[in-house]
């Protein structure tokens, strides 16, 4: 928006027929700009969307590898990584390269080991944290520490704990913490 904005107001004088001093753009630079200006104001009634910048539209946007070979990655990714019995990157991608080769698929499509990476990366944590433990616990962590919450509220009620049994419900603390 800020581009649009400064073309305007390079623009505005001209389009109101004024002189211009300063910060005259140049002649092509301003013959594109009344184009697209001219070219919205006919279009949508409105000249200014035509100076808004589409650089975000240029450049090649499509995959490089072919459709096939993503699939086979993808495939290695959930079936060999993603499962409780993680293998290393290392040992998946050598399996997946084994496994293109002996597919026919010549070394130069075959992605490299960073591209595998980058894909492994794409794909959502929390997923794949849930796959390899086996879902998240539905189980509050806290609901076994009926015992601790007795002792919690026996303190609340000035019926001090000893330190023995101070010590003892520390400690249980701990060992149900170390569970999760």
């Amino acid at each position: 928006m800020m581009g649009c904005n400064h073309d305007d107001t390079l623009l505005k004088p001209y389009l109101d027929e004024q002189s211009i001093t300063t910060g005259r753009p140049k002649e092509r630079t301003l013959r594109r700009w009344l184009h697209n200006y001219y070219q919205a104001q006919e279009k949508y009634g409105y000249g200014y969307l035509g100076l808004i910048s589409l650089n975000h539209r240029k450049g090649n946007h499509n995959r490089k590898l072919p459709q096939h070979i993503i699939e086979i990655l993808s495939k290695f990714i959930t079936e060999e990584y993603e499962n409780k019995k993680q293998k290393t990157k290392q040992a998946v991608y050598a399996s997946f390269v084994h496994s293109c080769s002996k597919a026919g698929i010549g070394d130069d499509q075959i992605p490299s080991y960073k591209t595998f990476i980058n894909e492994i990366k794409k794909y959502p944590k929390l997923e794949v944290f849930q796959v390899i433990n086996g879902g998240l616990p539905n189980v509050n962590p806290y609901s076994n520490l009926q015992d601790i919450d007795l002792a919690d509220t026996a303190i609340k009620q000035n019926n001090h704990p000893t330190i023995q049994e101070k010590e003892s419900i520390n400690q249980e603390k701990l060992k149900v913490f170390k569970k999760y």
